[in-house]
């Protein structure tokens, strides 16, 4: 690779001008300003902080400004007025790129950016490079081609050009990029786009383990879109976490804003190398060889993400009289923009229906002093409240064997006869409606019919519709009633009104000349004849009726569709009907999802099938942060800045780390001054807890304490509030946490990489997320001998010419090194020691001596051989007998971990790799 060896800097910074930043940002239109990158080094941070809060990831770039087009407001910029806070921002590495402009036969040469490429799948000969265009030639049907770059990656984008040189008969061709192939080629994710012989482009996503092949992503037709021979169509696909993506269209055109496929798969999770295959299906016809070619290859990792905040102009003379500008940008990731401010304390319903897009929405959660219902929706006007009310806390549901709590704050009493009006706002009339509100109907004590709501459809057939609890008989009925005047139209006579605080809701659509309803809970769909007008006014309480007992009333809801974002087309299934009681026994990781969907944030799981088993207490109304926090720490996951959203490791993937990174500390290169600052760890109390007390709101608590490090070293304490459902996981919440922080170890604030000077680790570095483990190796003899492994829990990072340095911020891996059913990790036998005259630094048997009242050590030899350290030297058993309390070790191996040397009577004995179980 040319940089950082030559004084090249192969990064791009492009910007999204005007982007609307409620869209998904796979639809922004990106411009780019890598030729107007001055060469002063990009600095960037990502992750957590020294404290293991979450701080906004920042990068800072410096671009020409000469001719002014990157004056923030400037009339005379192309992009005006979008030159402004909030565009979006992006640093993408160039990795690989390949303009195939040599002539190369039996493969395809090395690359101009320095990686090789290899034939991986097929005979070499096949593969041939000449005048721009590399080329797979298939020699035979159902043969694969297959050439990948040296270069392994977690996640990347590849873009290229494929083209084939005839049209295709009878079975179709594939060809597209190949991600993390690893495994001796038998792993690897395969982005194909298929040239069929009906002309048409189809995409598919295959994916390869243990050479056995599936298709996760399915074969999809991109609409509209033909190839002809020898014409050229662009691929770009995209691997990220556990998303596979790909789009397809015309080079000549114009990208789409749409993936044509995404396929969310988690089978492989290993760097592998990036590289093109190609396929000749089985029955094709064409003749042979068929040669499928390809161009203008680039491959590239994002670096930096984020939304400008800050344009820093500077100015300085230049020749000729004339002035020459730079302009400085930091954007920053999405947590600096959602902590500016105070955020709003919203309720389980409240932040649910809100994120639904209603178009008219009154909450009723107002203070005590309110005289109206205000809305969250902006552009609406607050609902009128006319007649005596008072807003009250809505009480819990309470039996003798449960207690139901809702999902709701404050609500407004309407009992002496009070009733809401909302106007709803002029809006683009949708496929139907729905209406949805919550009212405590008590028909024990109900004076007359109540009209729960009331709204009105000028324009339609039916002037305007009610929800009525009649009080003879007791009946629900949903009304409809006609325009023209005359009877209403009864469309649901259900028997029975429901007391307690009630989800009432109706959805209606226009279905040709009919319009089809659903009522309350599963009731429908009914129809009826007529065209539906848009809701014009929603009422609660309509007719102002009294009753003996509250009558709490809100959440009134309009939406211009029956059917809700996710699909869900009656009102009371779903999310909403969860958010009335909410979201008790939620887990975690479900929960973060959803509160994260609920503020269009974008979110990517490492596994989003990793459910933790905790169930949640119910959603207390609370600010962002808050239910974002509380999340993580009933979860145990990592949330961190990812792209222009969040990231997420859970909890399940966070065990048993594999190494991401090893830096072999004997071949280590350092700059010219920089060696003291290679490796300087430190042994303090920082990080020390070795008390926990666990406890949940309302609820009960438990404390767990390391016995051995309070006697030691004293008591470090600490607390946390698990907003957990019941007590009865709060020991292993505390126990973990003890686990976790009550070890003492050398620890280092940072550690830098310099990968200038290392350019091995390049890829590596590449392929580490928030959570990888980075191992370095050959420490000094004066340090300790062990490896050091350590977690990359953020990071702060300088590119620029001649130098890409790196200072991550570390946290200790091995906790996180938990035992599995049958693998070497073994029961501590605690408050052993050795007997006897000792250990010399040659013996190869010892005596040991557990104390009375504690387990003895195992001599079942299916237990041997057994790691164990003896003081600091790492040993590996034989065997141990013995029956009592005194018992005798075999010695297999001697100094395993590099430390060999006596150690007298009464030195800790204690298994190397201990079992801890899985919070």
């Amino acid at each position: 690779m040319p940089w950082p060896d030559d004084g090249q800097l192969p990064v791009e910074v492009w910007a999204a001008f005007g982007a609307d930043l409620s869209a998904d940002p796979d639809g922004w239109s990106w411009t780019d300003l890598t030729g107007r990158l001055l060469a002063t080094p990009i600095s960037s941070q990502t992750g957590q902080n020294g404290s293991g809060g979450l701080s906004p990831g920042t990068c800072a770039v410096t671009l020409l400004n000469d001719d002014g087009h990157l004056t923030p407001l400037h009339p005379m910029s192309p992009w005006w007025p979008h030159v402004d806070l909030g565009t979006p921002f992006r640093v993408r590495l160039r990795r690989a790129w390949d303009a195939f402009d040599r002539t190369v036969t039996g493969g395809w040469g090395p690359s101009p950016s320095g990686q090789a490429w290899s034939v991986t799948q097929g005979p070499a000969g096949d593969a041939s490079v000449a005048a721009g265009i590399a080329r797979h030639s298939h020699s035979s049907i159902g043969s694969s081609r297959r050439t990948t770059l040296a270069s392994a990656l977690r996640r990347c984008e590849q873009v290229m050009d494929v083209s084939v040189p005839a049209a295709v008969t009878g079975a179709a061709v594939a060809a597209g990029p190949v991600f993390r192939h690893s495994n001796g080629g038998q792993d690897y994710y395969w982005a194909r786009v298929e040239f069929s012989p009906s002309g048409g482009v189809s995409v598919r996503i295959t994916r390869s383990v243990g050479g056995v092949v599936t298709h996760p992503g399915a074969l999809t037709a991109v609409p509209g879109l033909t190839y002809t021979p020898g014409g050229w169509l662009r691929v770009r696909a995209v691997v990220d976490g556990p998303n596979v993506r790909v789009r397809v269209w015309p080079a000549a055109g114009v990208e789409p804003a749409v993936w044509h496929l995404t396929v969310t798969d988690t089978a492989i999770t290993a760097a592998g190398a990036a590289g093109v295959q190609s396929l000749v299906m089985a029955g094709n016809t064409n003749a042979l060889p068929f040669a499928v070619a390809f161009r203008d290859y680039a491959l590239r990792v994002d670096r930096a993400s984020g939304y400008a905040d800050q344009w820093e102009l500077t100015y300085a003379p230049a020749t000729g009289g004339q002035m020459h500008s730079a302009v400085r940008v930091t954007f920053s990731g999405i947590t600096r923009r959602l902590q500016q401010g105070k955020q709003p304390v919203s309720s389980p319903v409240r932040r649910t229906i809100a994120a639904s897009r209603p178009v008219a929405y009154w909450t009723a959660e107002d203070g005590a002093a309110a005289s109206q219902l205000g809305s969250p929706v902006p552009d609406v006007p607050p609902a009128r409240i006319v007649g005596p009310y008072e807003f009250v806390d809505v009480e819990p549901d309470v039996s003798p064997s449960w207690t139901r709590h809702y999902g709701v704050a404050t609500m407004v009493d309407l009992a002496r006869g009070a009733t809401v009006t909302g106007q709803v706002p002029a809006h683009t009339a949708g496929p139907g409606w729905a209406v949805w509100c919550m009212v405590d109907v008590d028909p024990t004590t109900m004076q007359d019919d109540v009209v729960v709501a009331r709204w009105t459809t000028p324009g339609g057939t039916h002037s305007h519709w009610e929800i009525r609890a009649v009080k003879t008989g007791l009946r629900t009925q949903l009304l409809a009633y006609p325009a023209s005047g005359g009877a209403a139209i009864t469309v649901v006579n259900e028997a029975g009104v429901t007391s307690g605080l009630t989800n009432w809701c109706a959805t209606a659509e226009q279905v040709g000349t009919s319009i089809r309803l659903t009522f309350g809970n599963f009731l429908g769909p009914f129809s009826i004849p007529g065209t539906l007008g848009k809701v014009a006014q929603a009422s609660l309480n309509a007719l102002g009726t009294t009753q003996l007992v509250a009558m709490p009333a809100g959440h009134l809801a309009v939406w211009a569709t029956p059917t809700y974002p996710d699909g869900i087309k009656v009102p009371l299934t779903g999310n909403i009907l969860s958010a009335t009681y909410g979201y008790r026994r939620e887990d975690p990781e479900v929960r973060l999802a959803r509160l994260l969907r609920e503020d269009a944030i974008p979110f990517v799981s490492a596994d989003p099938s990793a459910l933790t088993g905790f169930a949640m207490g119910r959603q207390l109304p609370a600010d962002r942060d808050t239910l974002y926090r509380e999340c993580v720490e009933v979860g145990g996951g990592l949330l961190y800045e990812h792209g222009f959203g969040y990231g997420y490791v859970p909890l399940r993937t966070r065990y048993r780390p594999q190494v991401a990174m090893t830096i072999d500390m004997a071949t280590y290169q350092v700059r010219k001054g920089a060696g003291s600052r290679v490796l300087r760890p430190a042994l303090d109390d920082r990080s020390i807890r070795n008390e926990w007390t666990a406890s949940r709101p309302d609820g009960s608590s438990a404390v767990a304490a390391d016995k051995v490090s309070t006697a030691t070293h004293g008591v470090y304490s600490d607390e946390i509030e698990l907003n957990l459902a019941e007590d009865d996981r709060l020991g292993d919440h505390a126990s973990w946490r003890e686990h976790l922080h009550s070890t003492r170890r050398l620890e280092e604030a940072t550690i830098p990489i310099d990968l200038a000077a290392n350019p091995s680790l390049i890829d590596a570095w590449l392929s580490c997320d928030i959570g990888a483990l980075i191992r370095r190796n050959n420490l000094p003899a004066q340090h300790h001998p062990r490896a050091v492994d350590v977690l990359a829990m953020g990071w702060q990072e300088q590119m620029g010419p001649n130098g890409w340095e790196v200072q991550v911020t570390p946290a200790a891996a091995e906790p996180w090194d938990v035992a599995v059913a049958g693998g070497p990790y073994k029961a501590v036998a605690e408050a052993t020691t050795l007997a006897g005259g000792g250990l010399n630094a040659t013996a190869l048997t010892f005596a040991l001596t557990t104390a009375t009242g504690f387990w003895r050590w195992t001599t079942n030899p299916a237990d041997f051989p057994l790691d164990v350290f003896v003081g600091g030297e790492q040993m590996t058993l034989s065997g141990i007998t013995g029956t009592s309390n005194n018992q005798t070790a075999t010695v297999a191996a001697r100094g395993v971990n590099g430390i060999q040397r006596a150690w007298p009577a009464g030195t800790p004995l204690t298994v190397a790799r201990r079992a801890v179980a899985a919070l």
